[in-house]
């Protein structure tokens, strides 16, 4: 096997294929580093904020257009109201919060968990204890997601408190060696690392490290624990226990009493993302197609994720060859590609946010299959609108957002628009300059 087949995953190994055969090792190893990091944080933050109570969801017709179903959802936050039942309320905004993250609306999760805060509380609820630990959680989530550039570290203070809040509430109903915990203490310190907080990092995740490996010592089958002991495995070099502890979770997942047989579809994509053999690639997502439209149905909006991780696949360059200009590239299956976006965008046009993040990423596929067809102009307009949702998903001062700036300056610049090819040439040129790249962590000791 060739040492870019050795990567830890399938995309970096088409990036080191991707880089100049002339390239200093140097430069192959920072890049390379640098996309470990994306895979880092855009797979590690999948810890589920509370337990998942699907009883509304399943009496619902799940094929409603979202804006029917939000409206379900908003009616029975009323009908809690007046009932004057705390809990049923609690209850009800949970539910609405949930929908919201599911269908990718920000504004309705910040409003929704900000109402949810403002409810009186004495301190003494353990249900209203959870439900503010869960609310502190989606919003720490949240404005990690919304940097302001103009003032980053009073957002870093932010999004550090709201995690900080979500453990000590944790801590005090559950005391300081329960799973929660532990998911809050990794959670906590994937926010830290996210701004190169290192310090405190390696001491959140030991101690999270020794609960999740305790609560497996109770229950060798616990998903979640399973899942973060997984990433700490990634996390510290040991590639091989990661891969046999996130096969564990899937097998835990799929187990006749387990209660969310969708957290297998995630489980498929973090191992996916992890696996370097392409046949195998290709099985795990047609798995995880499998299991959504047989737990939730074709028109499910998991299954949004799925289509756009089969196309993203496809699309995948199968060959390259360097020329002293430029790489020519000669893309996969492009038929295969084409189908799995459209029928993404089929699903996300009925199910999902018009700014949801995946909407994105079908738009940005679709982008990119019209212009290896050559219909630049059509590629610039789906580009467009790709860039639209993402200015609001990414950070402002993100690198994936400097990478989508360059992105939509090749497409105007294929399509003949010059002056706006390098009004987005200098957007991205200087956001790179300003963020440095990613920051790569250090090798943890957790163990």
């Amino acid at each position: 096997m060739s040492k870019a087949m050795k990567s830890s995953n399938w995309i970096a190994c088409y990036l080191e294929r991707l880089l100049l055969s002339t390239a200093a090792c140097g430069v192959r190893r920072i890049v390379a580093m640098a996309l470990s990091t994306v895979l880092l944080q855009g797979t590690a933050s999948f810890v589920p904020a509370y337990s998942k109570d699907t009883s509304m969801k399943s009496s619902m017709q799940v094929l409603l257009p979202v804006k029917e179903l939000e409206q379900k959802f908003l009616k029975s936050v009323s009908q809690a109201k007046d009932s004057g039942n705390r809990d049923a309320v609690l209850k009800a905004l949970l539910e609405t919060a949930e929908f919201y993250v599911e269908r990718g609306n920000h504004a309705g999760v910040e409003a929704v968990c900000k109402e949810l805060l403002a409810l009186p509380y004495d301190g003494k609820s353990q249900l209203a204890a959870k439900s503010r630990a869960t609310a502190f959680t989606l919003l720490g989530k949240l404005y990690r997601s919304r940097m302001d550039p103009t003032d980053p570290h009073a957002c870093f203070e932010q999004v550090d408190a709201c995690f900080e809040q979500a453990l000590k509430i944790n801590e005090q109903v559950y005391g300081p060696n329960h799973l929660e915990v532990g998911k809050a203490l990794y959670l906590l310190g994937l926010s830290y690392q996210w701004h190169a907080k290192h310090a405190p990092v390696e001491r959140l995740f030991r101690r999270s490290m020794k609960i999740m490996k305790l609560a497996l010592k109770n229950n060798p089958d616990q998903v979640d624990a399973l899942r973060v002991v997984s990433y700490f495995y990634l996390l510290t070099g040991k590639e091989k226990q990661s891969i046999q502890t996130i096969r564990r979770a899937l097998l835990a997942s799929q187990a006749p009493k387990f209660p969310d047989k969708l957290i297998a579809v995630e489980i498929l994509d973090d191992m996916a993302q992890r696996c370097c053999f392409a046949s195998e690639i290709e099985s795990l997502y047609k798995r995880a197609l499998l299991i959504v439209k047989t737990q939730a149905g074709p028109k499910a909006p998991q299954i949004v994720r799925v289509y756009n991780s089969l196309g993203s696949y496809y699309l995948s360059p199968t060959r390259v060859v360097f020329s002293p200009s430029s790489p020519n590239f000669v893309y996969g299956r492009l038929k295969e590609a084409e189908s799995a976006y459209l029928a993404a965008k089929s699903v996300g046009d009925q199910v999902l946010y018009p700014d949801s993040y995946q909407v994105g990423i079908t738009l940005d596929g679709l982008a990119q299959i019209a212009d290896i067809k050559g219909d630049h102009g059509n590629a610039t307009r789906l580009q467009e609108k790709a860039l639209s949702v993402f200015q609001k998903v990414y950070p402002a001062e993100s690198t994936c957002l400097s990478n989508h700036y360059r992105t939509m300056a090749r497409r105007y610049k294929a399509s003949g628009d010059l002056v706006k090819a390098q009004h987005y040439d200098k957007l991205a040129q200087e956001l790179f300059l300003r963020t440095g790249g990613l920051p790569y962590p250090p090798r943890y000791v957790l163990e």
